[in-house]
């Protein structure tokens, strides 16, 4: 490299992190856009997408920390819903 390059660094370093951190915020908009599409999802299926127990899940649920919705006899799950809840508990270290 020549010593041009290597006074750019730090400037191309942080202009990479920029762009990276625009093309993760266009993904993310992306994957709420394809999770919000989806029809509520049952509990077994919660469990396979997050690879968790029905007793998990079932714990889950009642302590709040995701949301669900009781049509007739049977619980549903939003899945957006899900995963946004599950993000804001991660990160205020319910999880």
């Amino acid at each position: 490299m020549s010593k041009k390059s290597i006074e750019d660094l730090p400037e191309m370093v942080q202009s990479l992190s920029e762009q990276l951190s625009y093309i993760k915020g266009c993904v993310d908009n992306i994957n709420s856009v394809q999770i919000r599409n989806e029809e509520p999802i049952t509990t077994a299926e919660l469990c396979k997408r997050l690879k968790i127990t029905v007793q998990t899940a079932t714990a889950w649920r009642k302590a709040d920390k995701i949301p669900y919705m009781r049509l007739d006899n049977t619980i549903r799950y939003d899945w957006g819903a899900v995963v946004e809840a599950l993000e804001v508990n991660q990160k205020k270290g319910m999880l």
